[in-house]
């Protein structure tokens, strides 16, 4: 009888501890991250491996994007299509139509349940637009797709609000992890470096002019907090759309508030140069400032119907590349095989595909990224997890690494001029310039 108690006994301890063991290892899969899929439902399946991306082939960014896919091919070129063993290959998708000539939404939604519902998908490359970007991310992020944008900077799309930013990141990461990093800096740097360069320029009554969009909004509050920070006077003027009349009130308003500088926080678009033009007219001793997602032809080149001599004049556009003269030697490489001085030279500082670099380097991080993830490189997750692991990669766009949120910690932004519808590099803003008026 008592050795049928103590087999009971032992029996009961056993079962108790397959329970306890049980209830452990699901709370360390809780504790590792809502949803985590395990390597079975995120293997990329097929002999070839796909990359994805998904940026505007036609409208006012074609331009920016023809740069960025040349530097994406380049960099597949140079591993030639392949990750050791694994062929890699890349298919590019527009995400404008026509009837917007410019990004747009349902297109952006599409590409991106393409590229989760092909099971070949190994990685995505994009968007352009940060708006398109917070669509794009929580599609790919529910299939643990890892992306990489070479152009989206607004700062909610990767950290908490800041100033006044609506938007918060834990929206566009269903599964409590992130899978997005981006190889550009962020707005809260691109607020600060516009700020600096507004003291710069002796500035004291700034107008921001803020489109109404995540990349718009995103940026005219960095550019706001940032101004606080440097104790610069800056009001936020918002337009709502393109509509002529939302413009044309708000230019009403500038001139009766006079102020000396005007920072446009939009993307490039017809409207776009025509309120810059409408500016100039209404304030012909202002000063006129934008951010990267102006560096398209289409804005800057009068020629492609951009601003006119008189308005270039008078406008400065910030943008993360840097001049010729201060190069890495990893870049000056990339550039001549990309073939030759097409992206600027040293005689005058002139760039005129600033984008190409960044397009390089995302499909670069990414091929670097699978190579990292070892005999697992067909696991999306296991190359999440490399991507979230770079660390002091040199590159052609310098040494950085990947934060937590997924973004960079490059902190320069350059500030360029317009010349002949061109864009011709002024100065470089960065290092404890910029973290100390974008300090977080």
């Amino acid at each position: 009888m008592k050795k049928l108690v103590a087999l009971c006994v032992a029996l009961g301890a056993l079962v108790l501890g397959a329970l306890f063991l049980g209830a452990s290892c699901s709370s360390r899969e809780r504790a590792g991250g809502a949803d985590r899929q395990d390597a079975a439902t995120t293997r990329a399946r097929g002999d070839v491996l796909t990359i994805y991306s998904s940026l505007p082939r036609h409208g006012a960014q074609r331009e920016r994007t023809e740069a960025i896919e040349r530097g994406i091919e380049l960099a597949l070129d140079q591993h030639d299509g392949s990750v050791g063993q694994l062929e890699v290959r890349y298919r590019p998708l527009d995400d404008a139509t026509g009837q917007r000539n410019r990004w747009d939404p349902s297109a952006t939604w599409d590409n991106a349940r393409r590229a989760a519902a092909d099971p070949s998908t190994i990685g995505y490359i994009g968007e352009l637009d940060s708006g398109a970007s917070a669509i794009s991310i929580p599609v790919l992020n529910k299939a643990v797709i890892p992306q990489v944008s070479p152009a989206s900077t607004a700062i909610s799309l990767t950290a908490d609000p800041r100033g006044g930013v609506q938007a918060t990141p834990a929206k566009y990461y269903p599964t409590g992890r992130r899978t997005f990093a981006r190889v550009v800096p962020n707005d809260t740097v691109q607020g600060a470096a516009l700020v600096r360069l507004m003291g710069d320029r002796d500035c004291s009554e700034v107008a921001i002019l803020r489109q109404d969009t995540l990349y718009g909004s995103d940026l005219a509050a960095s550019i706001e907090a940032a101004a606080k920070r440097s104790n610069l006077s800056a009001r936020i003027y918002r337009i709502a759309g393109d509509e002529r009349a939302a413009q044309r009130a708000a230019v009403d308003q500038l001139g009766d508030d006079r102020p000396d500088c005007v920072v446009y926080a939009g993307s490039a678009s017809p409207a776009a140069v025509r309120l810059f033009r409408e500016l100039y007219l209404a304030l012909p001793d202002i000063q006129l400032f934008g951010g990267s997602a102006l560096a398209a032809a289409r804005f800057i080149d009068p020629d492609e119907k951009g601003i006119p001599a008189g308005v270039a004049s008078v406008t400065t556009i910030t943008h993360p590349a840097t001049p010729p003269r201060t190069r890495s030697a990893g870049r000056r490489r990339f550039e001549r095989a990309l073939g030759g001085d097409g992206l600027g030279s040293e005689e005058d500082g002139r760039d005129t595909d600033l984008d190409a670099v960044y397009g390089y380097e995302a499909m670069s991080l990414l091929l670097d990224s699978i190579r990292r993830a070892g005999r697992q490189r067909r696991d999306r997750q296991a190359v999440v997890d490399a991507l979230f692991d770079t660390r002091n990669r040199r590159s052609a766009i310098g040494t950085y690494s990947i934060d937590r949120n997924g973004d960079t910690t490059i902190d320069r932004y350059g500030a360029y001029s317009i010349r002949k519808g061109r864009l011709a590099f002024e100065q470089t803003l960065s290092g404890d310039r910029l973290r100390s008026s974008a300090a977080r």
